[in-house]
């Protein structure tokens, strides 16, 4: 809508900045990103732009990585506490179910 080119990553992510406050203006949403541990940079900076709007739009992101792939190396290291700080992110540790747990 309004003609507006997605030349730029900056257009992207205002794009589905947009969205995602029009669908959540209809009714609350959760978006779940998965396996982030192998998102891109341009999707990393997306996850980051999306997070910073959510205080002000009813919607909920859950994003699931595996902590054993993300290591201080990892660019997703440097980008979870920018998660915590801007969007006030709560992270939650899950452990492997055990054998009991998935029959």
């Amino acid at each position: 809508d309004g003609g507006e080119a997605l030349a730029s990553q900056d257009a992207i992510v205002r794009r589905v900045q947009a969205y995602c406050a029009a669908l959540a203006a209809a009714q609350p949403l959760v978006l779940l990103l998965d396996d982030l541990h192998w998102a891109d940079p341009a999707s990393r900076n997306l996850l980051r732009a999306v997070a910073r709007d959510l205080a002000t739009i009813p919607l909920v992101l859950l994003a699931t990585y595996r902590v054993e792939e993300v290591d201080r190396d990892h660019p997703l290291h440097a980008l979870l506490p920018l998660l915590v700080r801007e969007a006030r992110a709560e992270r939650l540790d899950l452990r492997p179910l055990d054998a009991t747990a998935t029959d």
